[in-house]
C-alpha cells in the first residue's frame, strides 16, 4: 500500500519538475526501468516460492 503512495508522490514530483525545468524524460525513464526490474524480481521470487511449496506438498 505504501508503495502505491510512493509511486503517486514520484509522479507528482515528475510533474512539478517538468513545470520548473521542462525535462523529466530521463528521470521518468529510469524510474520506469527500476519499477519494471523490481516487478520482474518480485515475480521471480513468487515463482520460486510456489515451486518450493509444490515440492513440499508432493
Amino acid at each position: 500500500m505504501s508503495n502505491r503512495n510512493e509511486q503517486k508522490l514520484s509522479i507528482q514530483n515528475d510533474k512539478s519538475a517538468f513545470k520548473s525545468t521542462g525535462k523529466t524524460e530521463k528521470t521518468s525513464r529510469e524510474r520506469m526501468f527500476l519499477l519494471v526490474f523490481r516487478g520482474i524480481e518480485a515475480l521471480w521470487k513468487l515463482v520460486q516460492i510456489v515451486q518450493s511449496l509444490m515440492q513440499f506438498f508432493q
